[in-house]
């Protein structure tokens, strides 16, 4: 609140700051077998690359799953020209889109991890 009163200067006095949603912020473990089955499925798509857990700023859904025990993680598959800052800048912003080409892999990802998580077959 202080940074953004002393940002708004004179005008300050003008603006109320409503806290909407104030929770402390949740993770899940990356030490379960869903997380290891979302590395495998990395790397049967992108064999040369690591899974990195990364926080995400803001608020998600996911901290209610966390609250009743369970873990959850967001993913998606990006193609491999996308870095995490141009996947960032096209999901919840103004102007929010997603490419086709991402949108497939992350479908065809999803299925993978789905069958690998159950324990069925890749067919």
């Amino acid at each position: 609140d202080d940074f953004l009163r002393s940002a708004l200067g004179d005008m300050a006095d003008e603006v109320e700051i409503e806290h909407l949603i104030t929770e402390d912020a949740t993770q899940s473990s990356t030490d379960t077998e869903l997380w290891r089955a979302i590395e495998s499925t990395s790397k049967e798509f992108f064999p040369d690359k690591d899974v990195v857990p990364v926080h995400a700023t803001g608020g998600s859904d996911l901290r209610f799953a966390r609250r009743k025990g369970g873990n959850a993680y967001g993913f998606a598959m990006h193609a491999e020209g996308r870095d995490m800052a141009s996947a960032n800048s096209q999901l919840h912003s103004h102007d929010e889109h997603l490419y086709l080409e991402d949108l497939e892999l992350t479908v065809r990802a999803y299925r993978s991890l789905v069958n690998r998580f159950l324990g069925l077959s890749q067919a």
